[in-house]
């Protein structure tokens, strides 16, 4: 099971894939990130594991773009704590 979610441009910016047999949720964030596509991939993220009963969250931050503001860059991340 995988979902990819696009922005307004097409582009898919989170991949999130249920890997059953380990119990595991992946998301792979890619490219530019707002506030919006943050909380809509979070969101999508967050029914996934509900839908599974899943308690394992694997984030994959390596492929955003950082956004640079006064030369310093800044990535924008969610965390998730499961229990």
């Amino acid at each position: 099971m995988k979902i990819e979610l696009p922005n307004a441009f097409g582009n898919i910016f989170i991949s999130i894939s249920y890997d059953a047999p380990n119990g595991w949720v992946y998301n792979n964030w890619q490219g530019y990130q707002t506030l919006e596509s943050v909380m809509q991939g979070a969101n999508a993220c967050l029914e996934i594991i509900q839908k599974y009963n899943c308690s394992r969250l694997f984030i994959f931050i390596c492929q955003i773009t950082p956004i640079m503001i006064n030369r310093r860059i800044i990535v924008i991340t969610t965390i998730y704590t499961l229990h």
